[in-house]
C-alpha cells in the first residue's frame, strides 16, 4: 500500500527505469498555475509563482508589483474596480 501523503491528487506519479534496472514510481508535485485577473481572467504580469519553497527566495518586491492591488487584479481590471468605487462614493 502507498503511503497516504503520495496518494494526493496534488502529486504526479511517473514510471521510470531505475538504475538497478527496475522500473519505479517517481512521485512529483504538480506544477503551480500563474495567477490570473478575477475580473479579467488574464495572466498577472510581473508577479512570481509557484511553490511556497521556490517563492521563500525572492523578495517581497520580486514577488509582486508595488502599487494598489500590485498582484491581485491586471491593470484594466484595478481600472474598472476604482471607477466602480468611485462612483458609488459620487453616488451616480
Amino acid at each position: 500500500m502507498v503511503k497516504r501523503h503520495l496518494r494526493s491528487t496534488k502529486i504526479v506519479k511517473k514510471k521510470r527505469k531505475l538504475p538497478s534496472g527496475i522500473t519505479g514510481i517517481i512521485f512529483r508535485k504538480k506544477e503551480v498555475n500563474k495567477p490570473r485577473c478575477p475580473e479579467t481572467k488574464k495572466v498577472l504580469n510581473g508577479t512570481a509563482y509557484g511553490r511556497k519553497r521556490k517563492l521563500r527566495n525572492y523578495a517581497k518586491t520580486e514577488k509582486r508589483p508595488t502599487r494598489y492591488y500590485g498582484g491581485v487584479l491586471s491593470p484594466k481590471g484595478l481600472k474598472s474596480r476604482l471607477l466602480k468605487k468611485l462612483k458609488t462614493m459620487i453616488g451616480e
